[in-house]
């Protein structure tokens, strides 16, 4: 089995994937504070990483920023089996909203840093919308609502799309089969950390769906979303029907997308 990164983009199943792929082998989560350092606490149960698991992942962190600080090398990438999960921008603002707000409600540090911001949903919209004061994906699991930065912020390094493989969040259970091929295991996937909500076309109004549209344009044109007003029988099929992105980098094979 090829040594493997996961990137992990928030609220786009990835704690059901990890928890899986942790399950099935040798493998190790690394997690820094918001501020990129790496807390007592944490140095306890998240040790710096070690290049001989067989899996690793850095949470919510950059992969660029992780290689910038030194905790990683770029040798050490190019030689992991490399691949992430996306989901339909619409629907992931409204989970990470949903999970954000439950936060605000916690700890004083969440609480001063979150409140503000996702006190409700168009306010939040706003925040993620606003890339003057967003705080980008960095070297660190979260800091403010960093998680709700385009989705092709974690995927991109280097001027490049880094992932082997993209799956969909729409079509979680065909891709992660397909994931799970290309590394050589085999695993049954659950759902873990779903987070409860409506539907989300039920959440925006005109103007918030135009925000996002804007916003996210480019992932949106890249893995074919689109805005649906309420769920259907079909949605999930026809979410991800699309034909996979044809798409080469110099000097770099191209991205296995499965749409």
């Amino acid at each position: 089995m090829k040594p493997i990164l996961f990137i992990w983009i928030p609220k786009a199943a990835g704690t059901s994937v990890w928890e899986t792929l942790a399950a099935n082998c040798r493998s190790q989560k690394v997690i820094w504070d918001a501020d990129g350092k790496t807390s007592w606490k944490l140095r306890r149960k998240h040790p710096p990483f070690d290049p001989t698991v067989e899996a690793v992942t850095f949470r919510h962190a950059g992969i660029a920023s992780v290689v910038e600080a030194g905790k990683l090398t770029e040798e050490e990438v190019d030689r992991r089996f490399k691949f992430a999960f996306v989901r339909n921008p619409w629907d992931r603002l409204v989970s990470l909203y949903e999970y954000l707000h439950k936060l605000g409600d916690g700890t004083k540090v969440r609480r001063r840093l979150l409140r503000s911001r996702v006190k409700t949903f168009p306010r939040f919209i706003e925040s993620a919308c606003d890339l003057d004061s967003l705080e980008p994906v960095g070297c660190y699991n979260w800091r403010g609502v960093s998680q709700a930065n385009s989705q092709l912020d974690w995927l991109r390094y280097d001027g490049r799309m880094l992932p082997d493989f993209i799956g969909k969040f729409e079509r979680l259970r065909a891709d992660w089969q397909t994931a799970c091929d290309l590394m050589g295991i085999r695993a049954p996937l659950p759902h873990s950390n779903r987070t409860k909500h409506r539907h989300y076309g039920e959440y925006y109004d005109e103007r918030l769906r135009r925000l996002v549209t804007r916003r996210y344009a480019e992932e949106i044109e890249m893995f074919k979303y689109c805005f649906r007003e309420s769920s259907a029988p079909d949605e999930e099929e026809s979410e991800a029907s699309n034909p996979p992105i044809d798409r080469t980098d110099t000097g770099h094979s191209p991205v296995r997308e499965v749409a």
